[in-house]
């Protein structure tokens, strides 16, 4: 099966959600999209430490609450997004490798290998915070 695109309105719908989740005060330590084999499409991982503090079907109401108060219809679903907790293996070594990195901004693709314990395909990313 062919990788699908990730095209400028996925991009643009994750930067718009992710401002609105800042604007809410949902704490986000990575957010990014990632292309991993098994998901066959992209997804939007958000981590954040609400997934350790309250689990994670409390982060995905809070998210779909924040996607349901936007005065414009945003460009991404809740189905796109995966949230996890800033202690995944993925998600800790992102952090590990690119939070402090000079280099690293908003709109840095990843890809083409092994992040913690998963291989990314491909990845685009706006905020990978230590």
């Amino acid at each position: 099966m062919d990788k699908a695109t990730l095209v400028s309105i996925d991009i643009d719908g994750g930067r718009d959600l992710l401002k609105l989740l800042d604007k809410a005060r949902f704490k986000v330590v990575v957010a990014g999209w990632f292309h991993v084999p098994e998901f066959f499409d992209w997804r939007l991982w958000i981590a954040s430490p609400v997934y350790d503090s309250e689990g994670m079907l409390a982060a995905l109401r809070k998210i779909q609450a924040v996607l349901r108060k936007a005065s414009r219809r945003l460009s991404i679903e809740l189905a796109q997004i995966t949230v996890v907790s800033p202690k995944d293996p993925v998600i800790r070594d992102l952090r590990r490798r690119f939070g402090k990195a000079d280099w690293f901004v908003d709109g840095t693709r990843i890809g083409g290998q092994m992040i913690g314990d998963r291989f990314v395909e491909d990845g685009y990313f706006y905020r990978v915070k230590r």
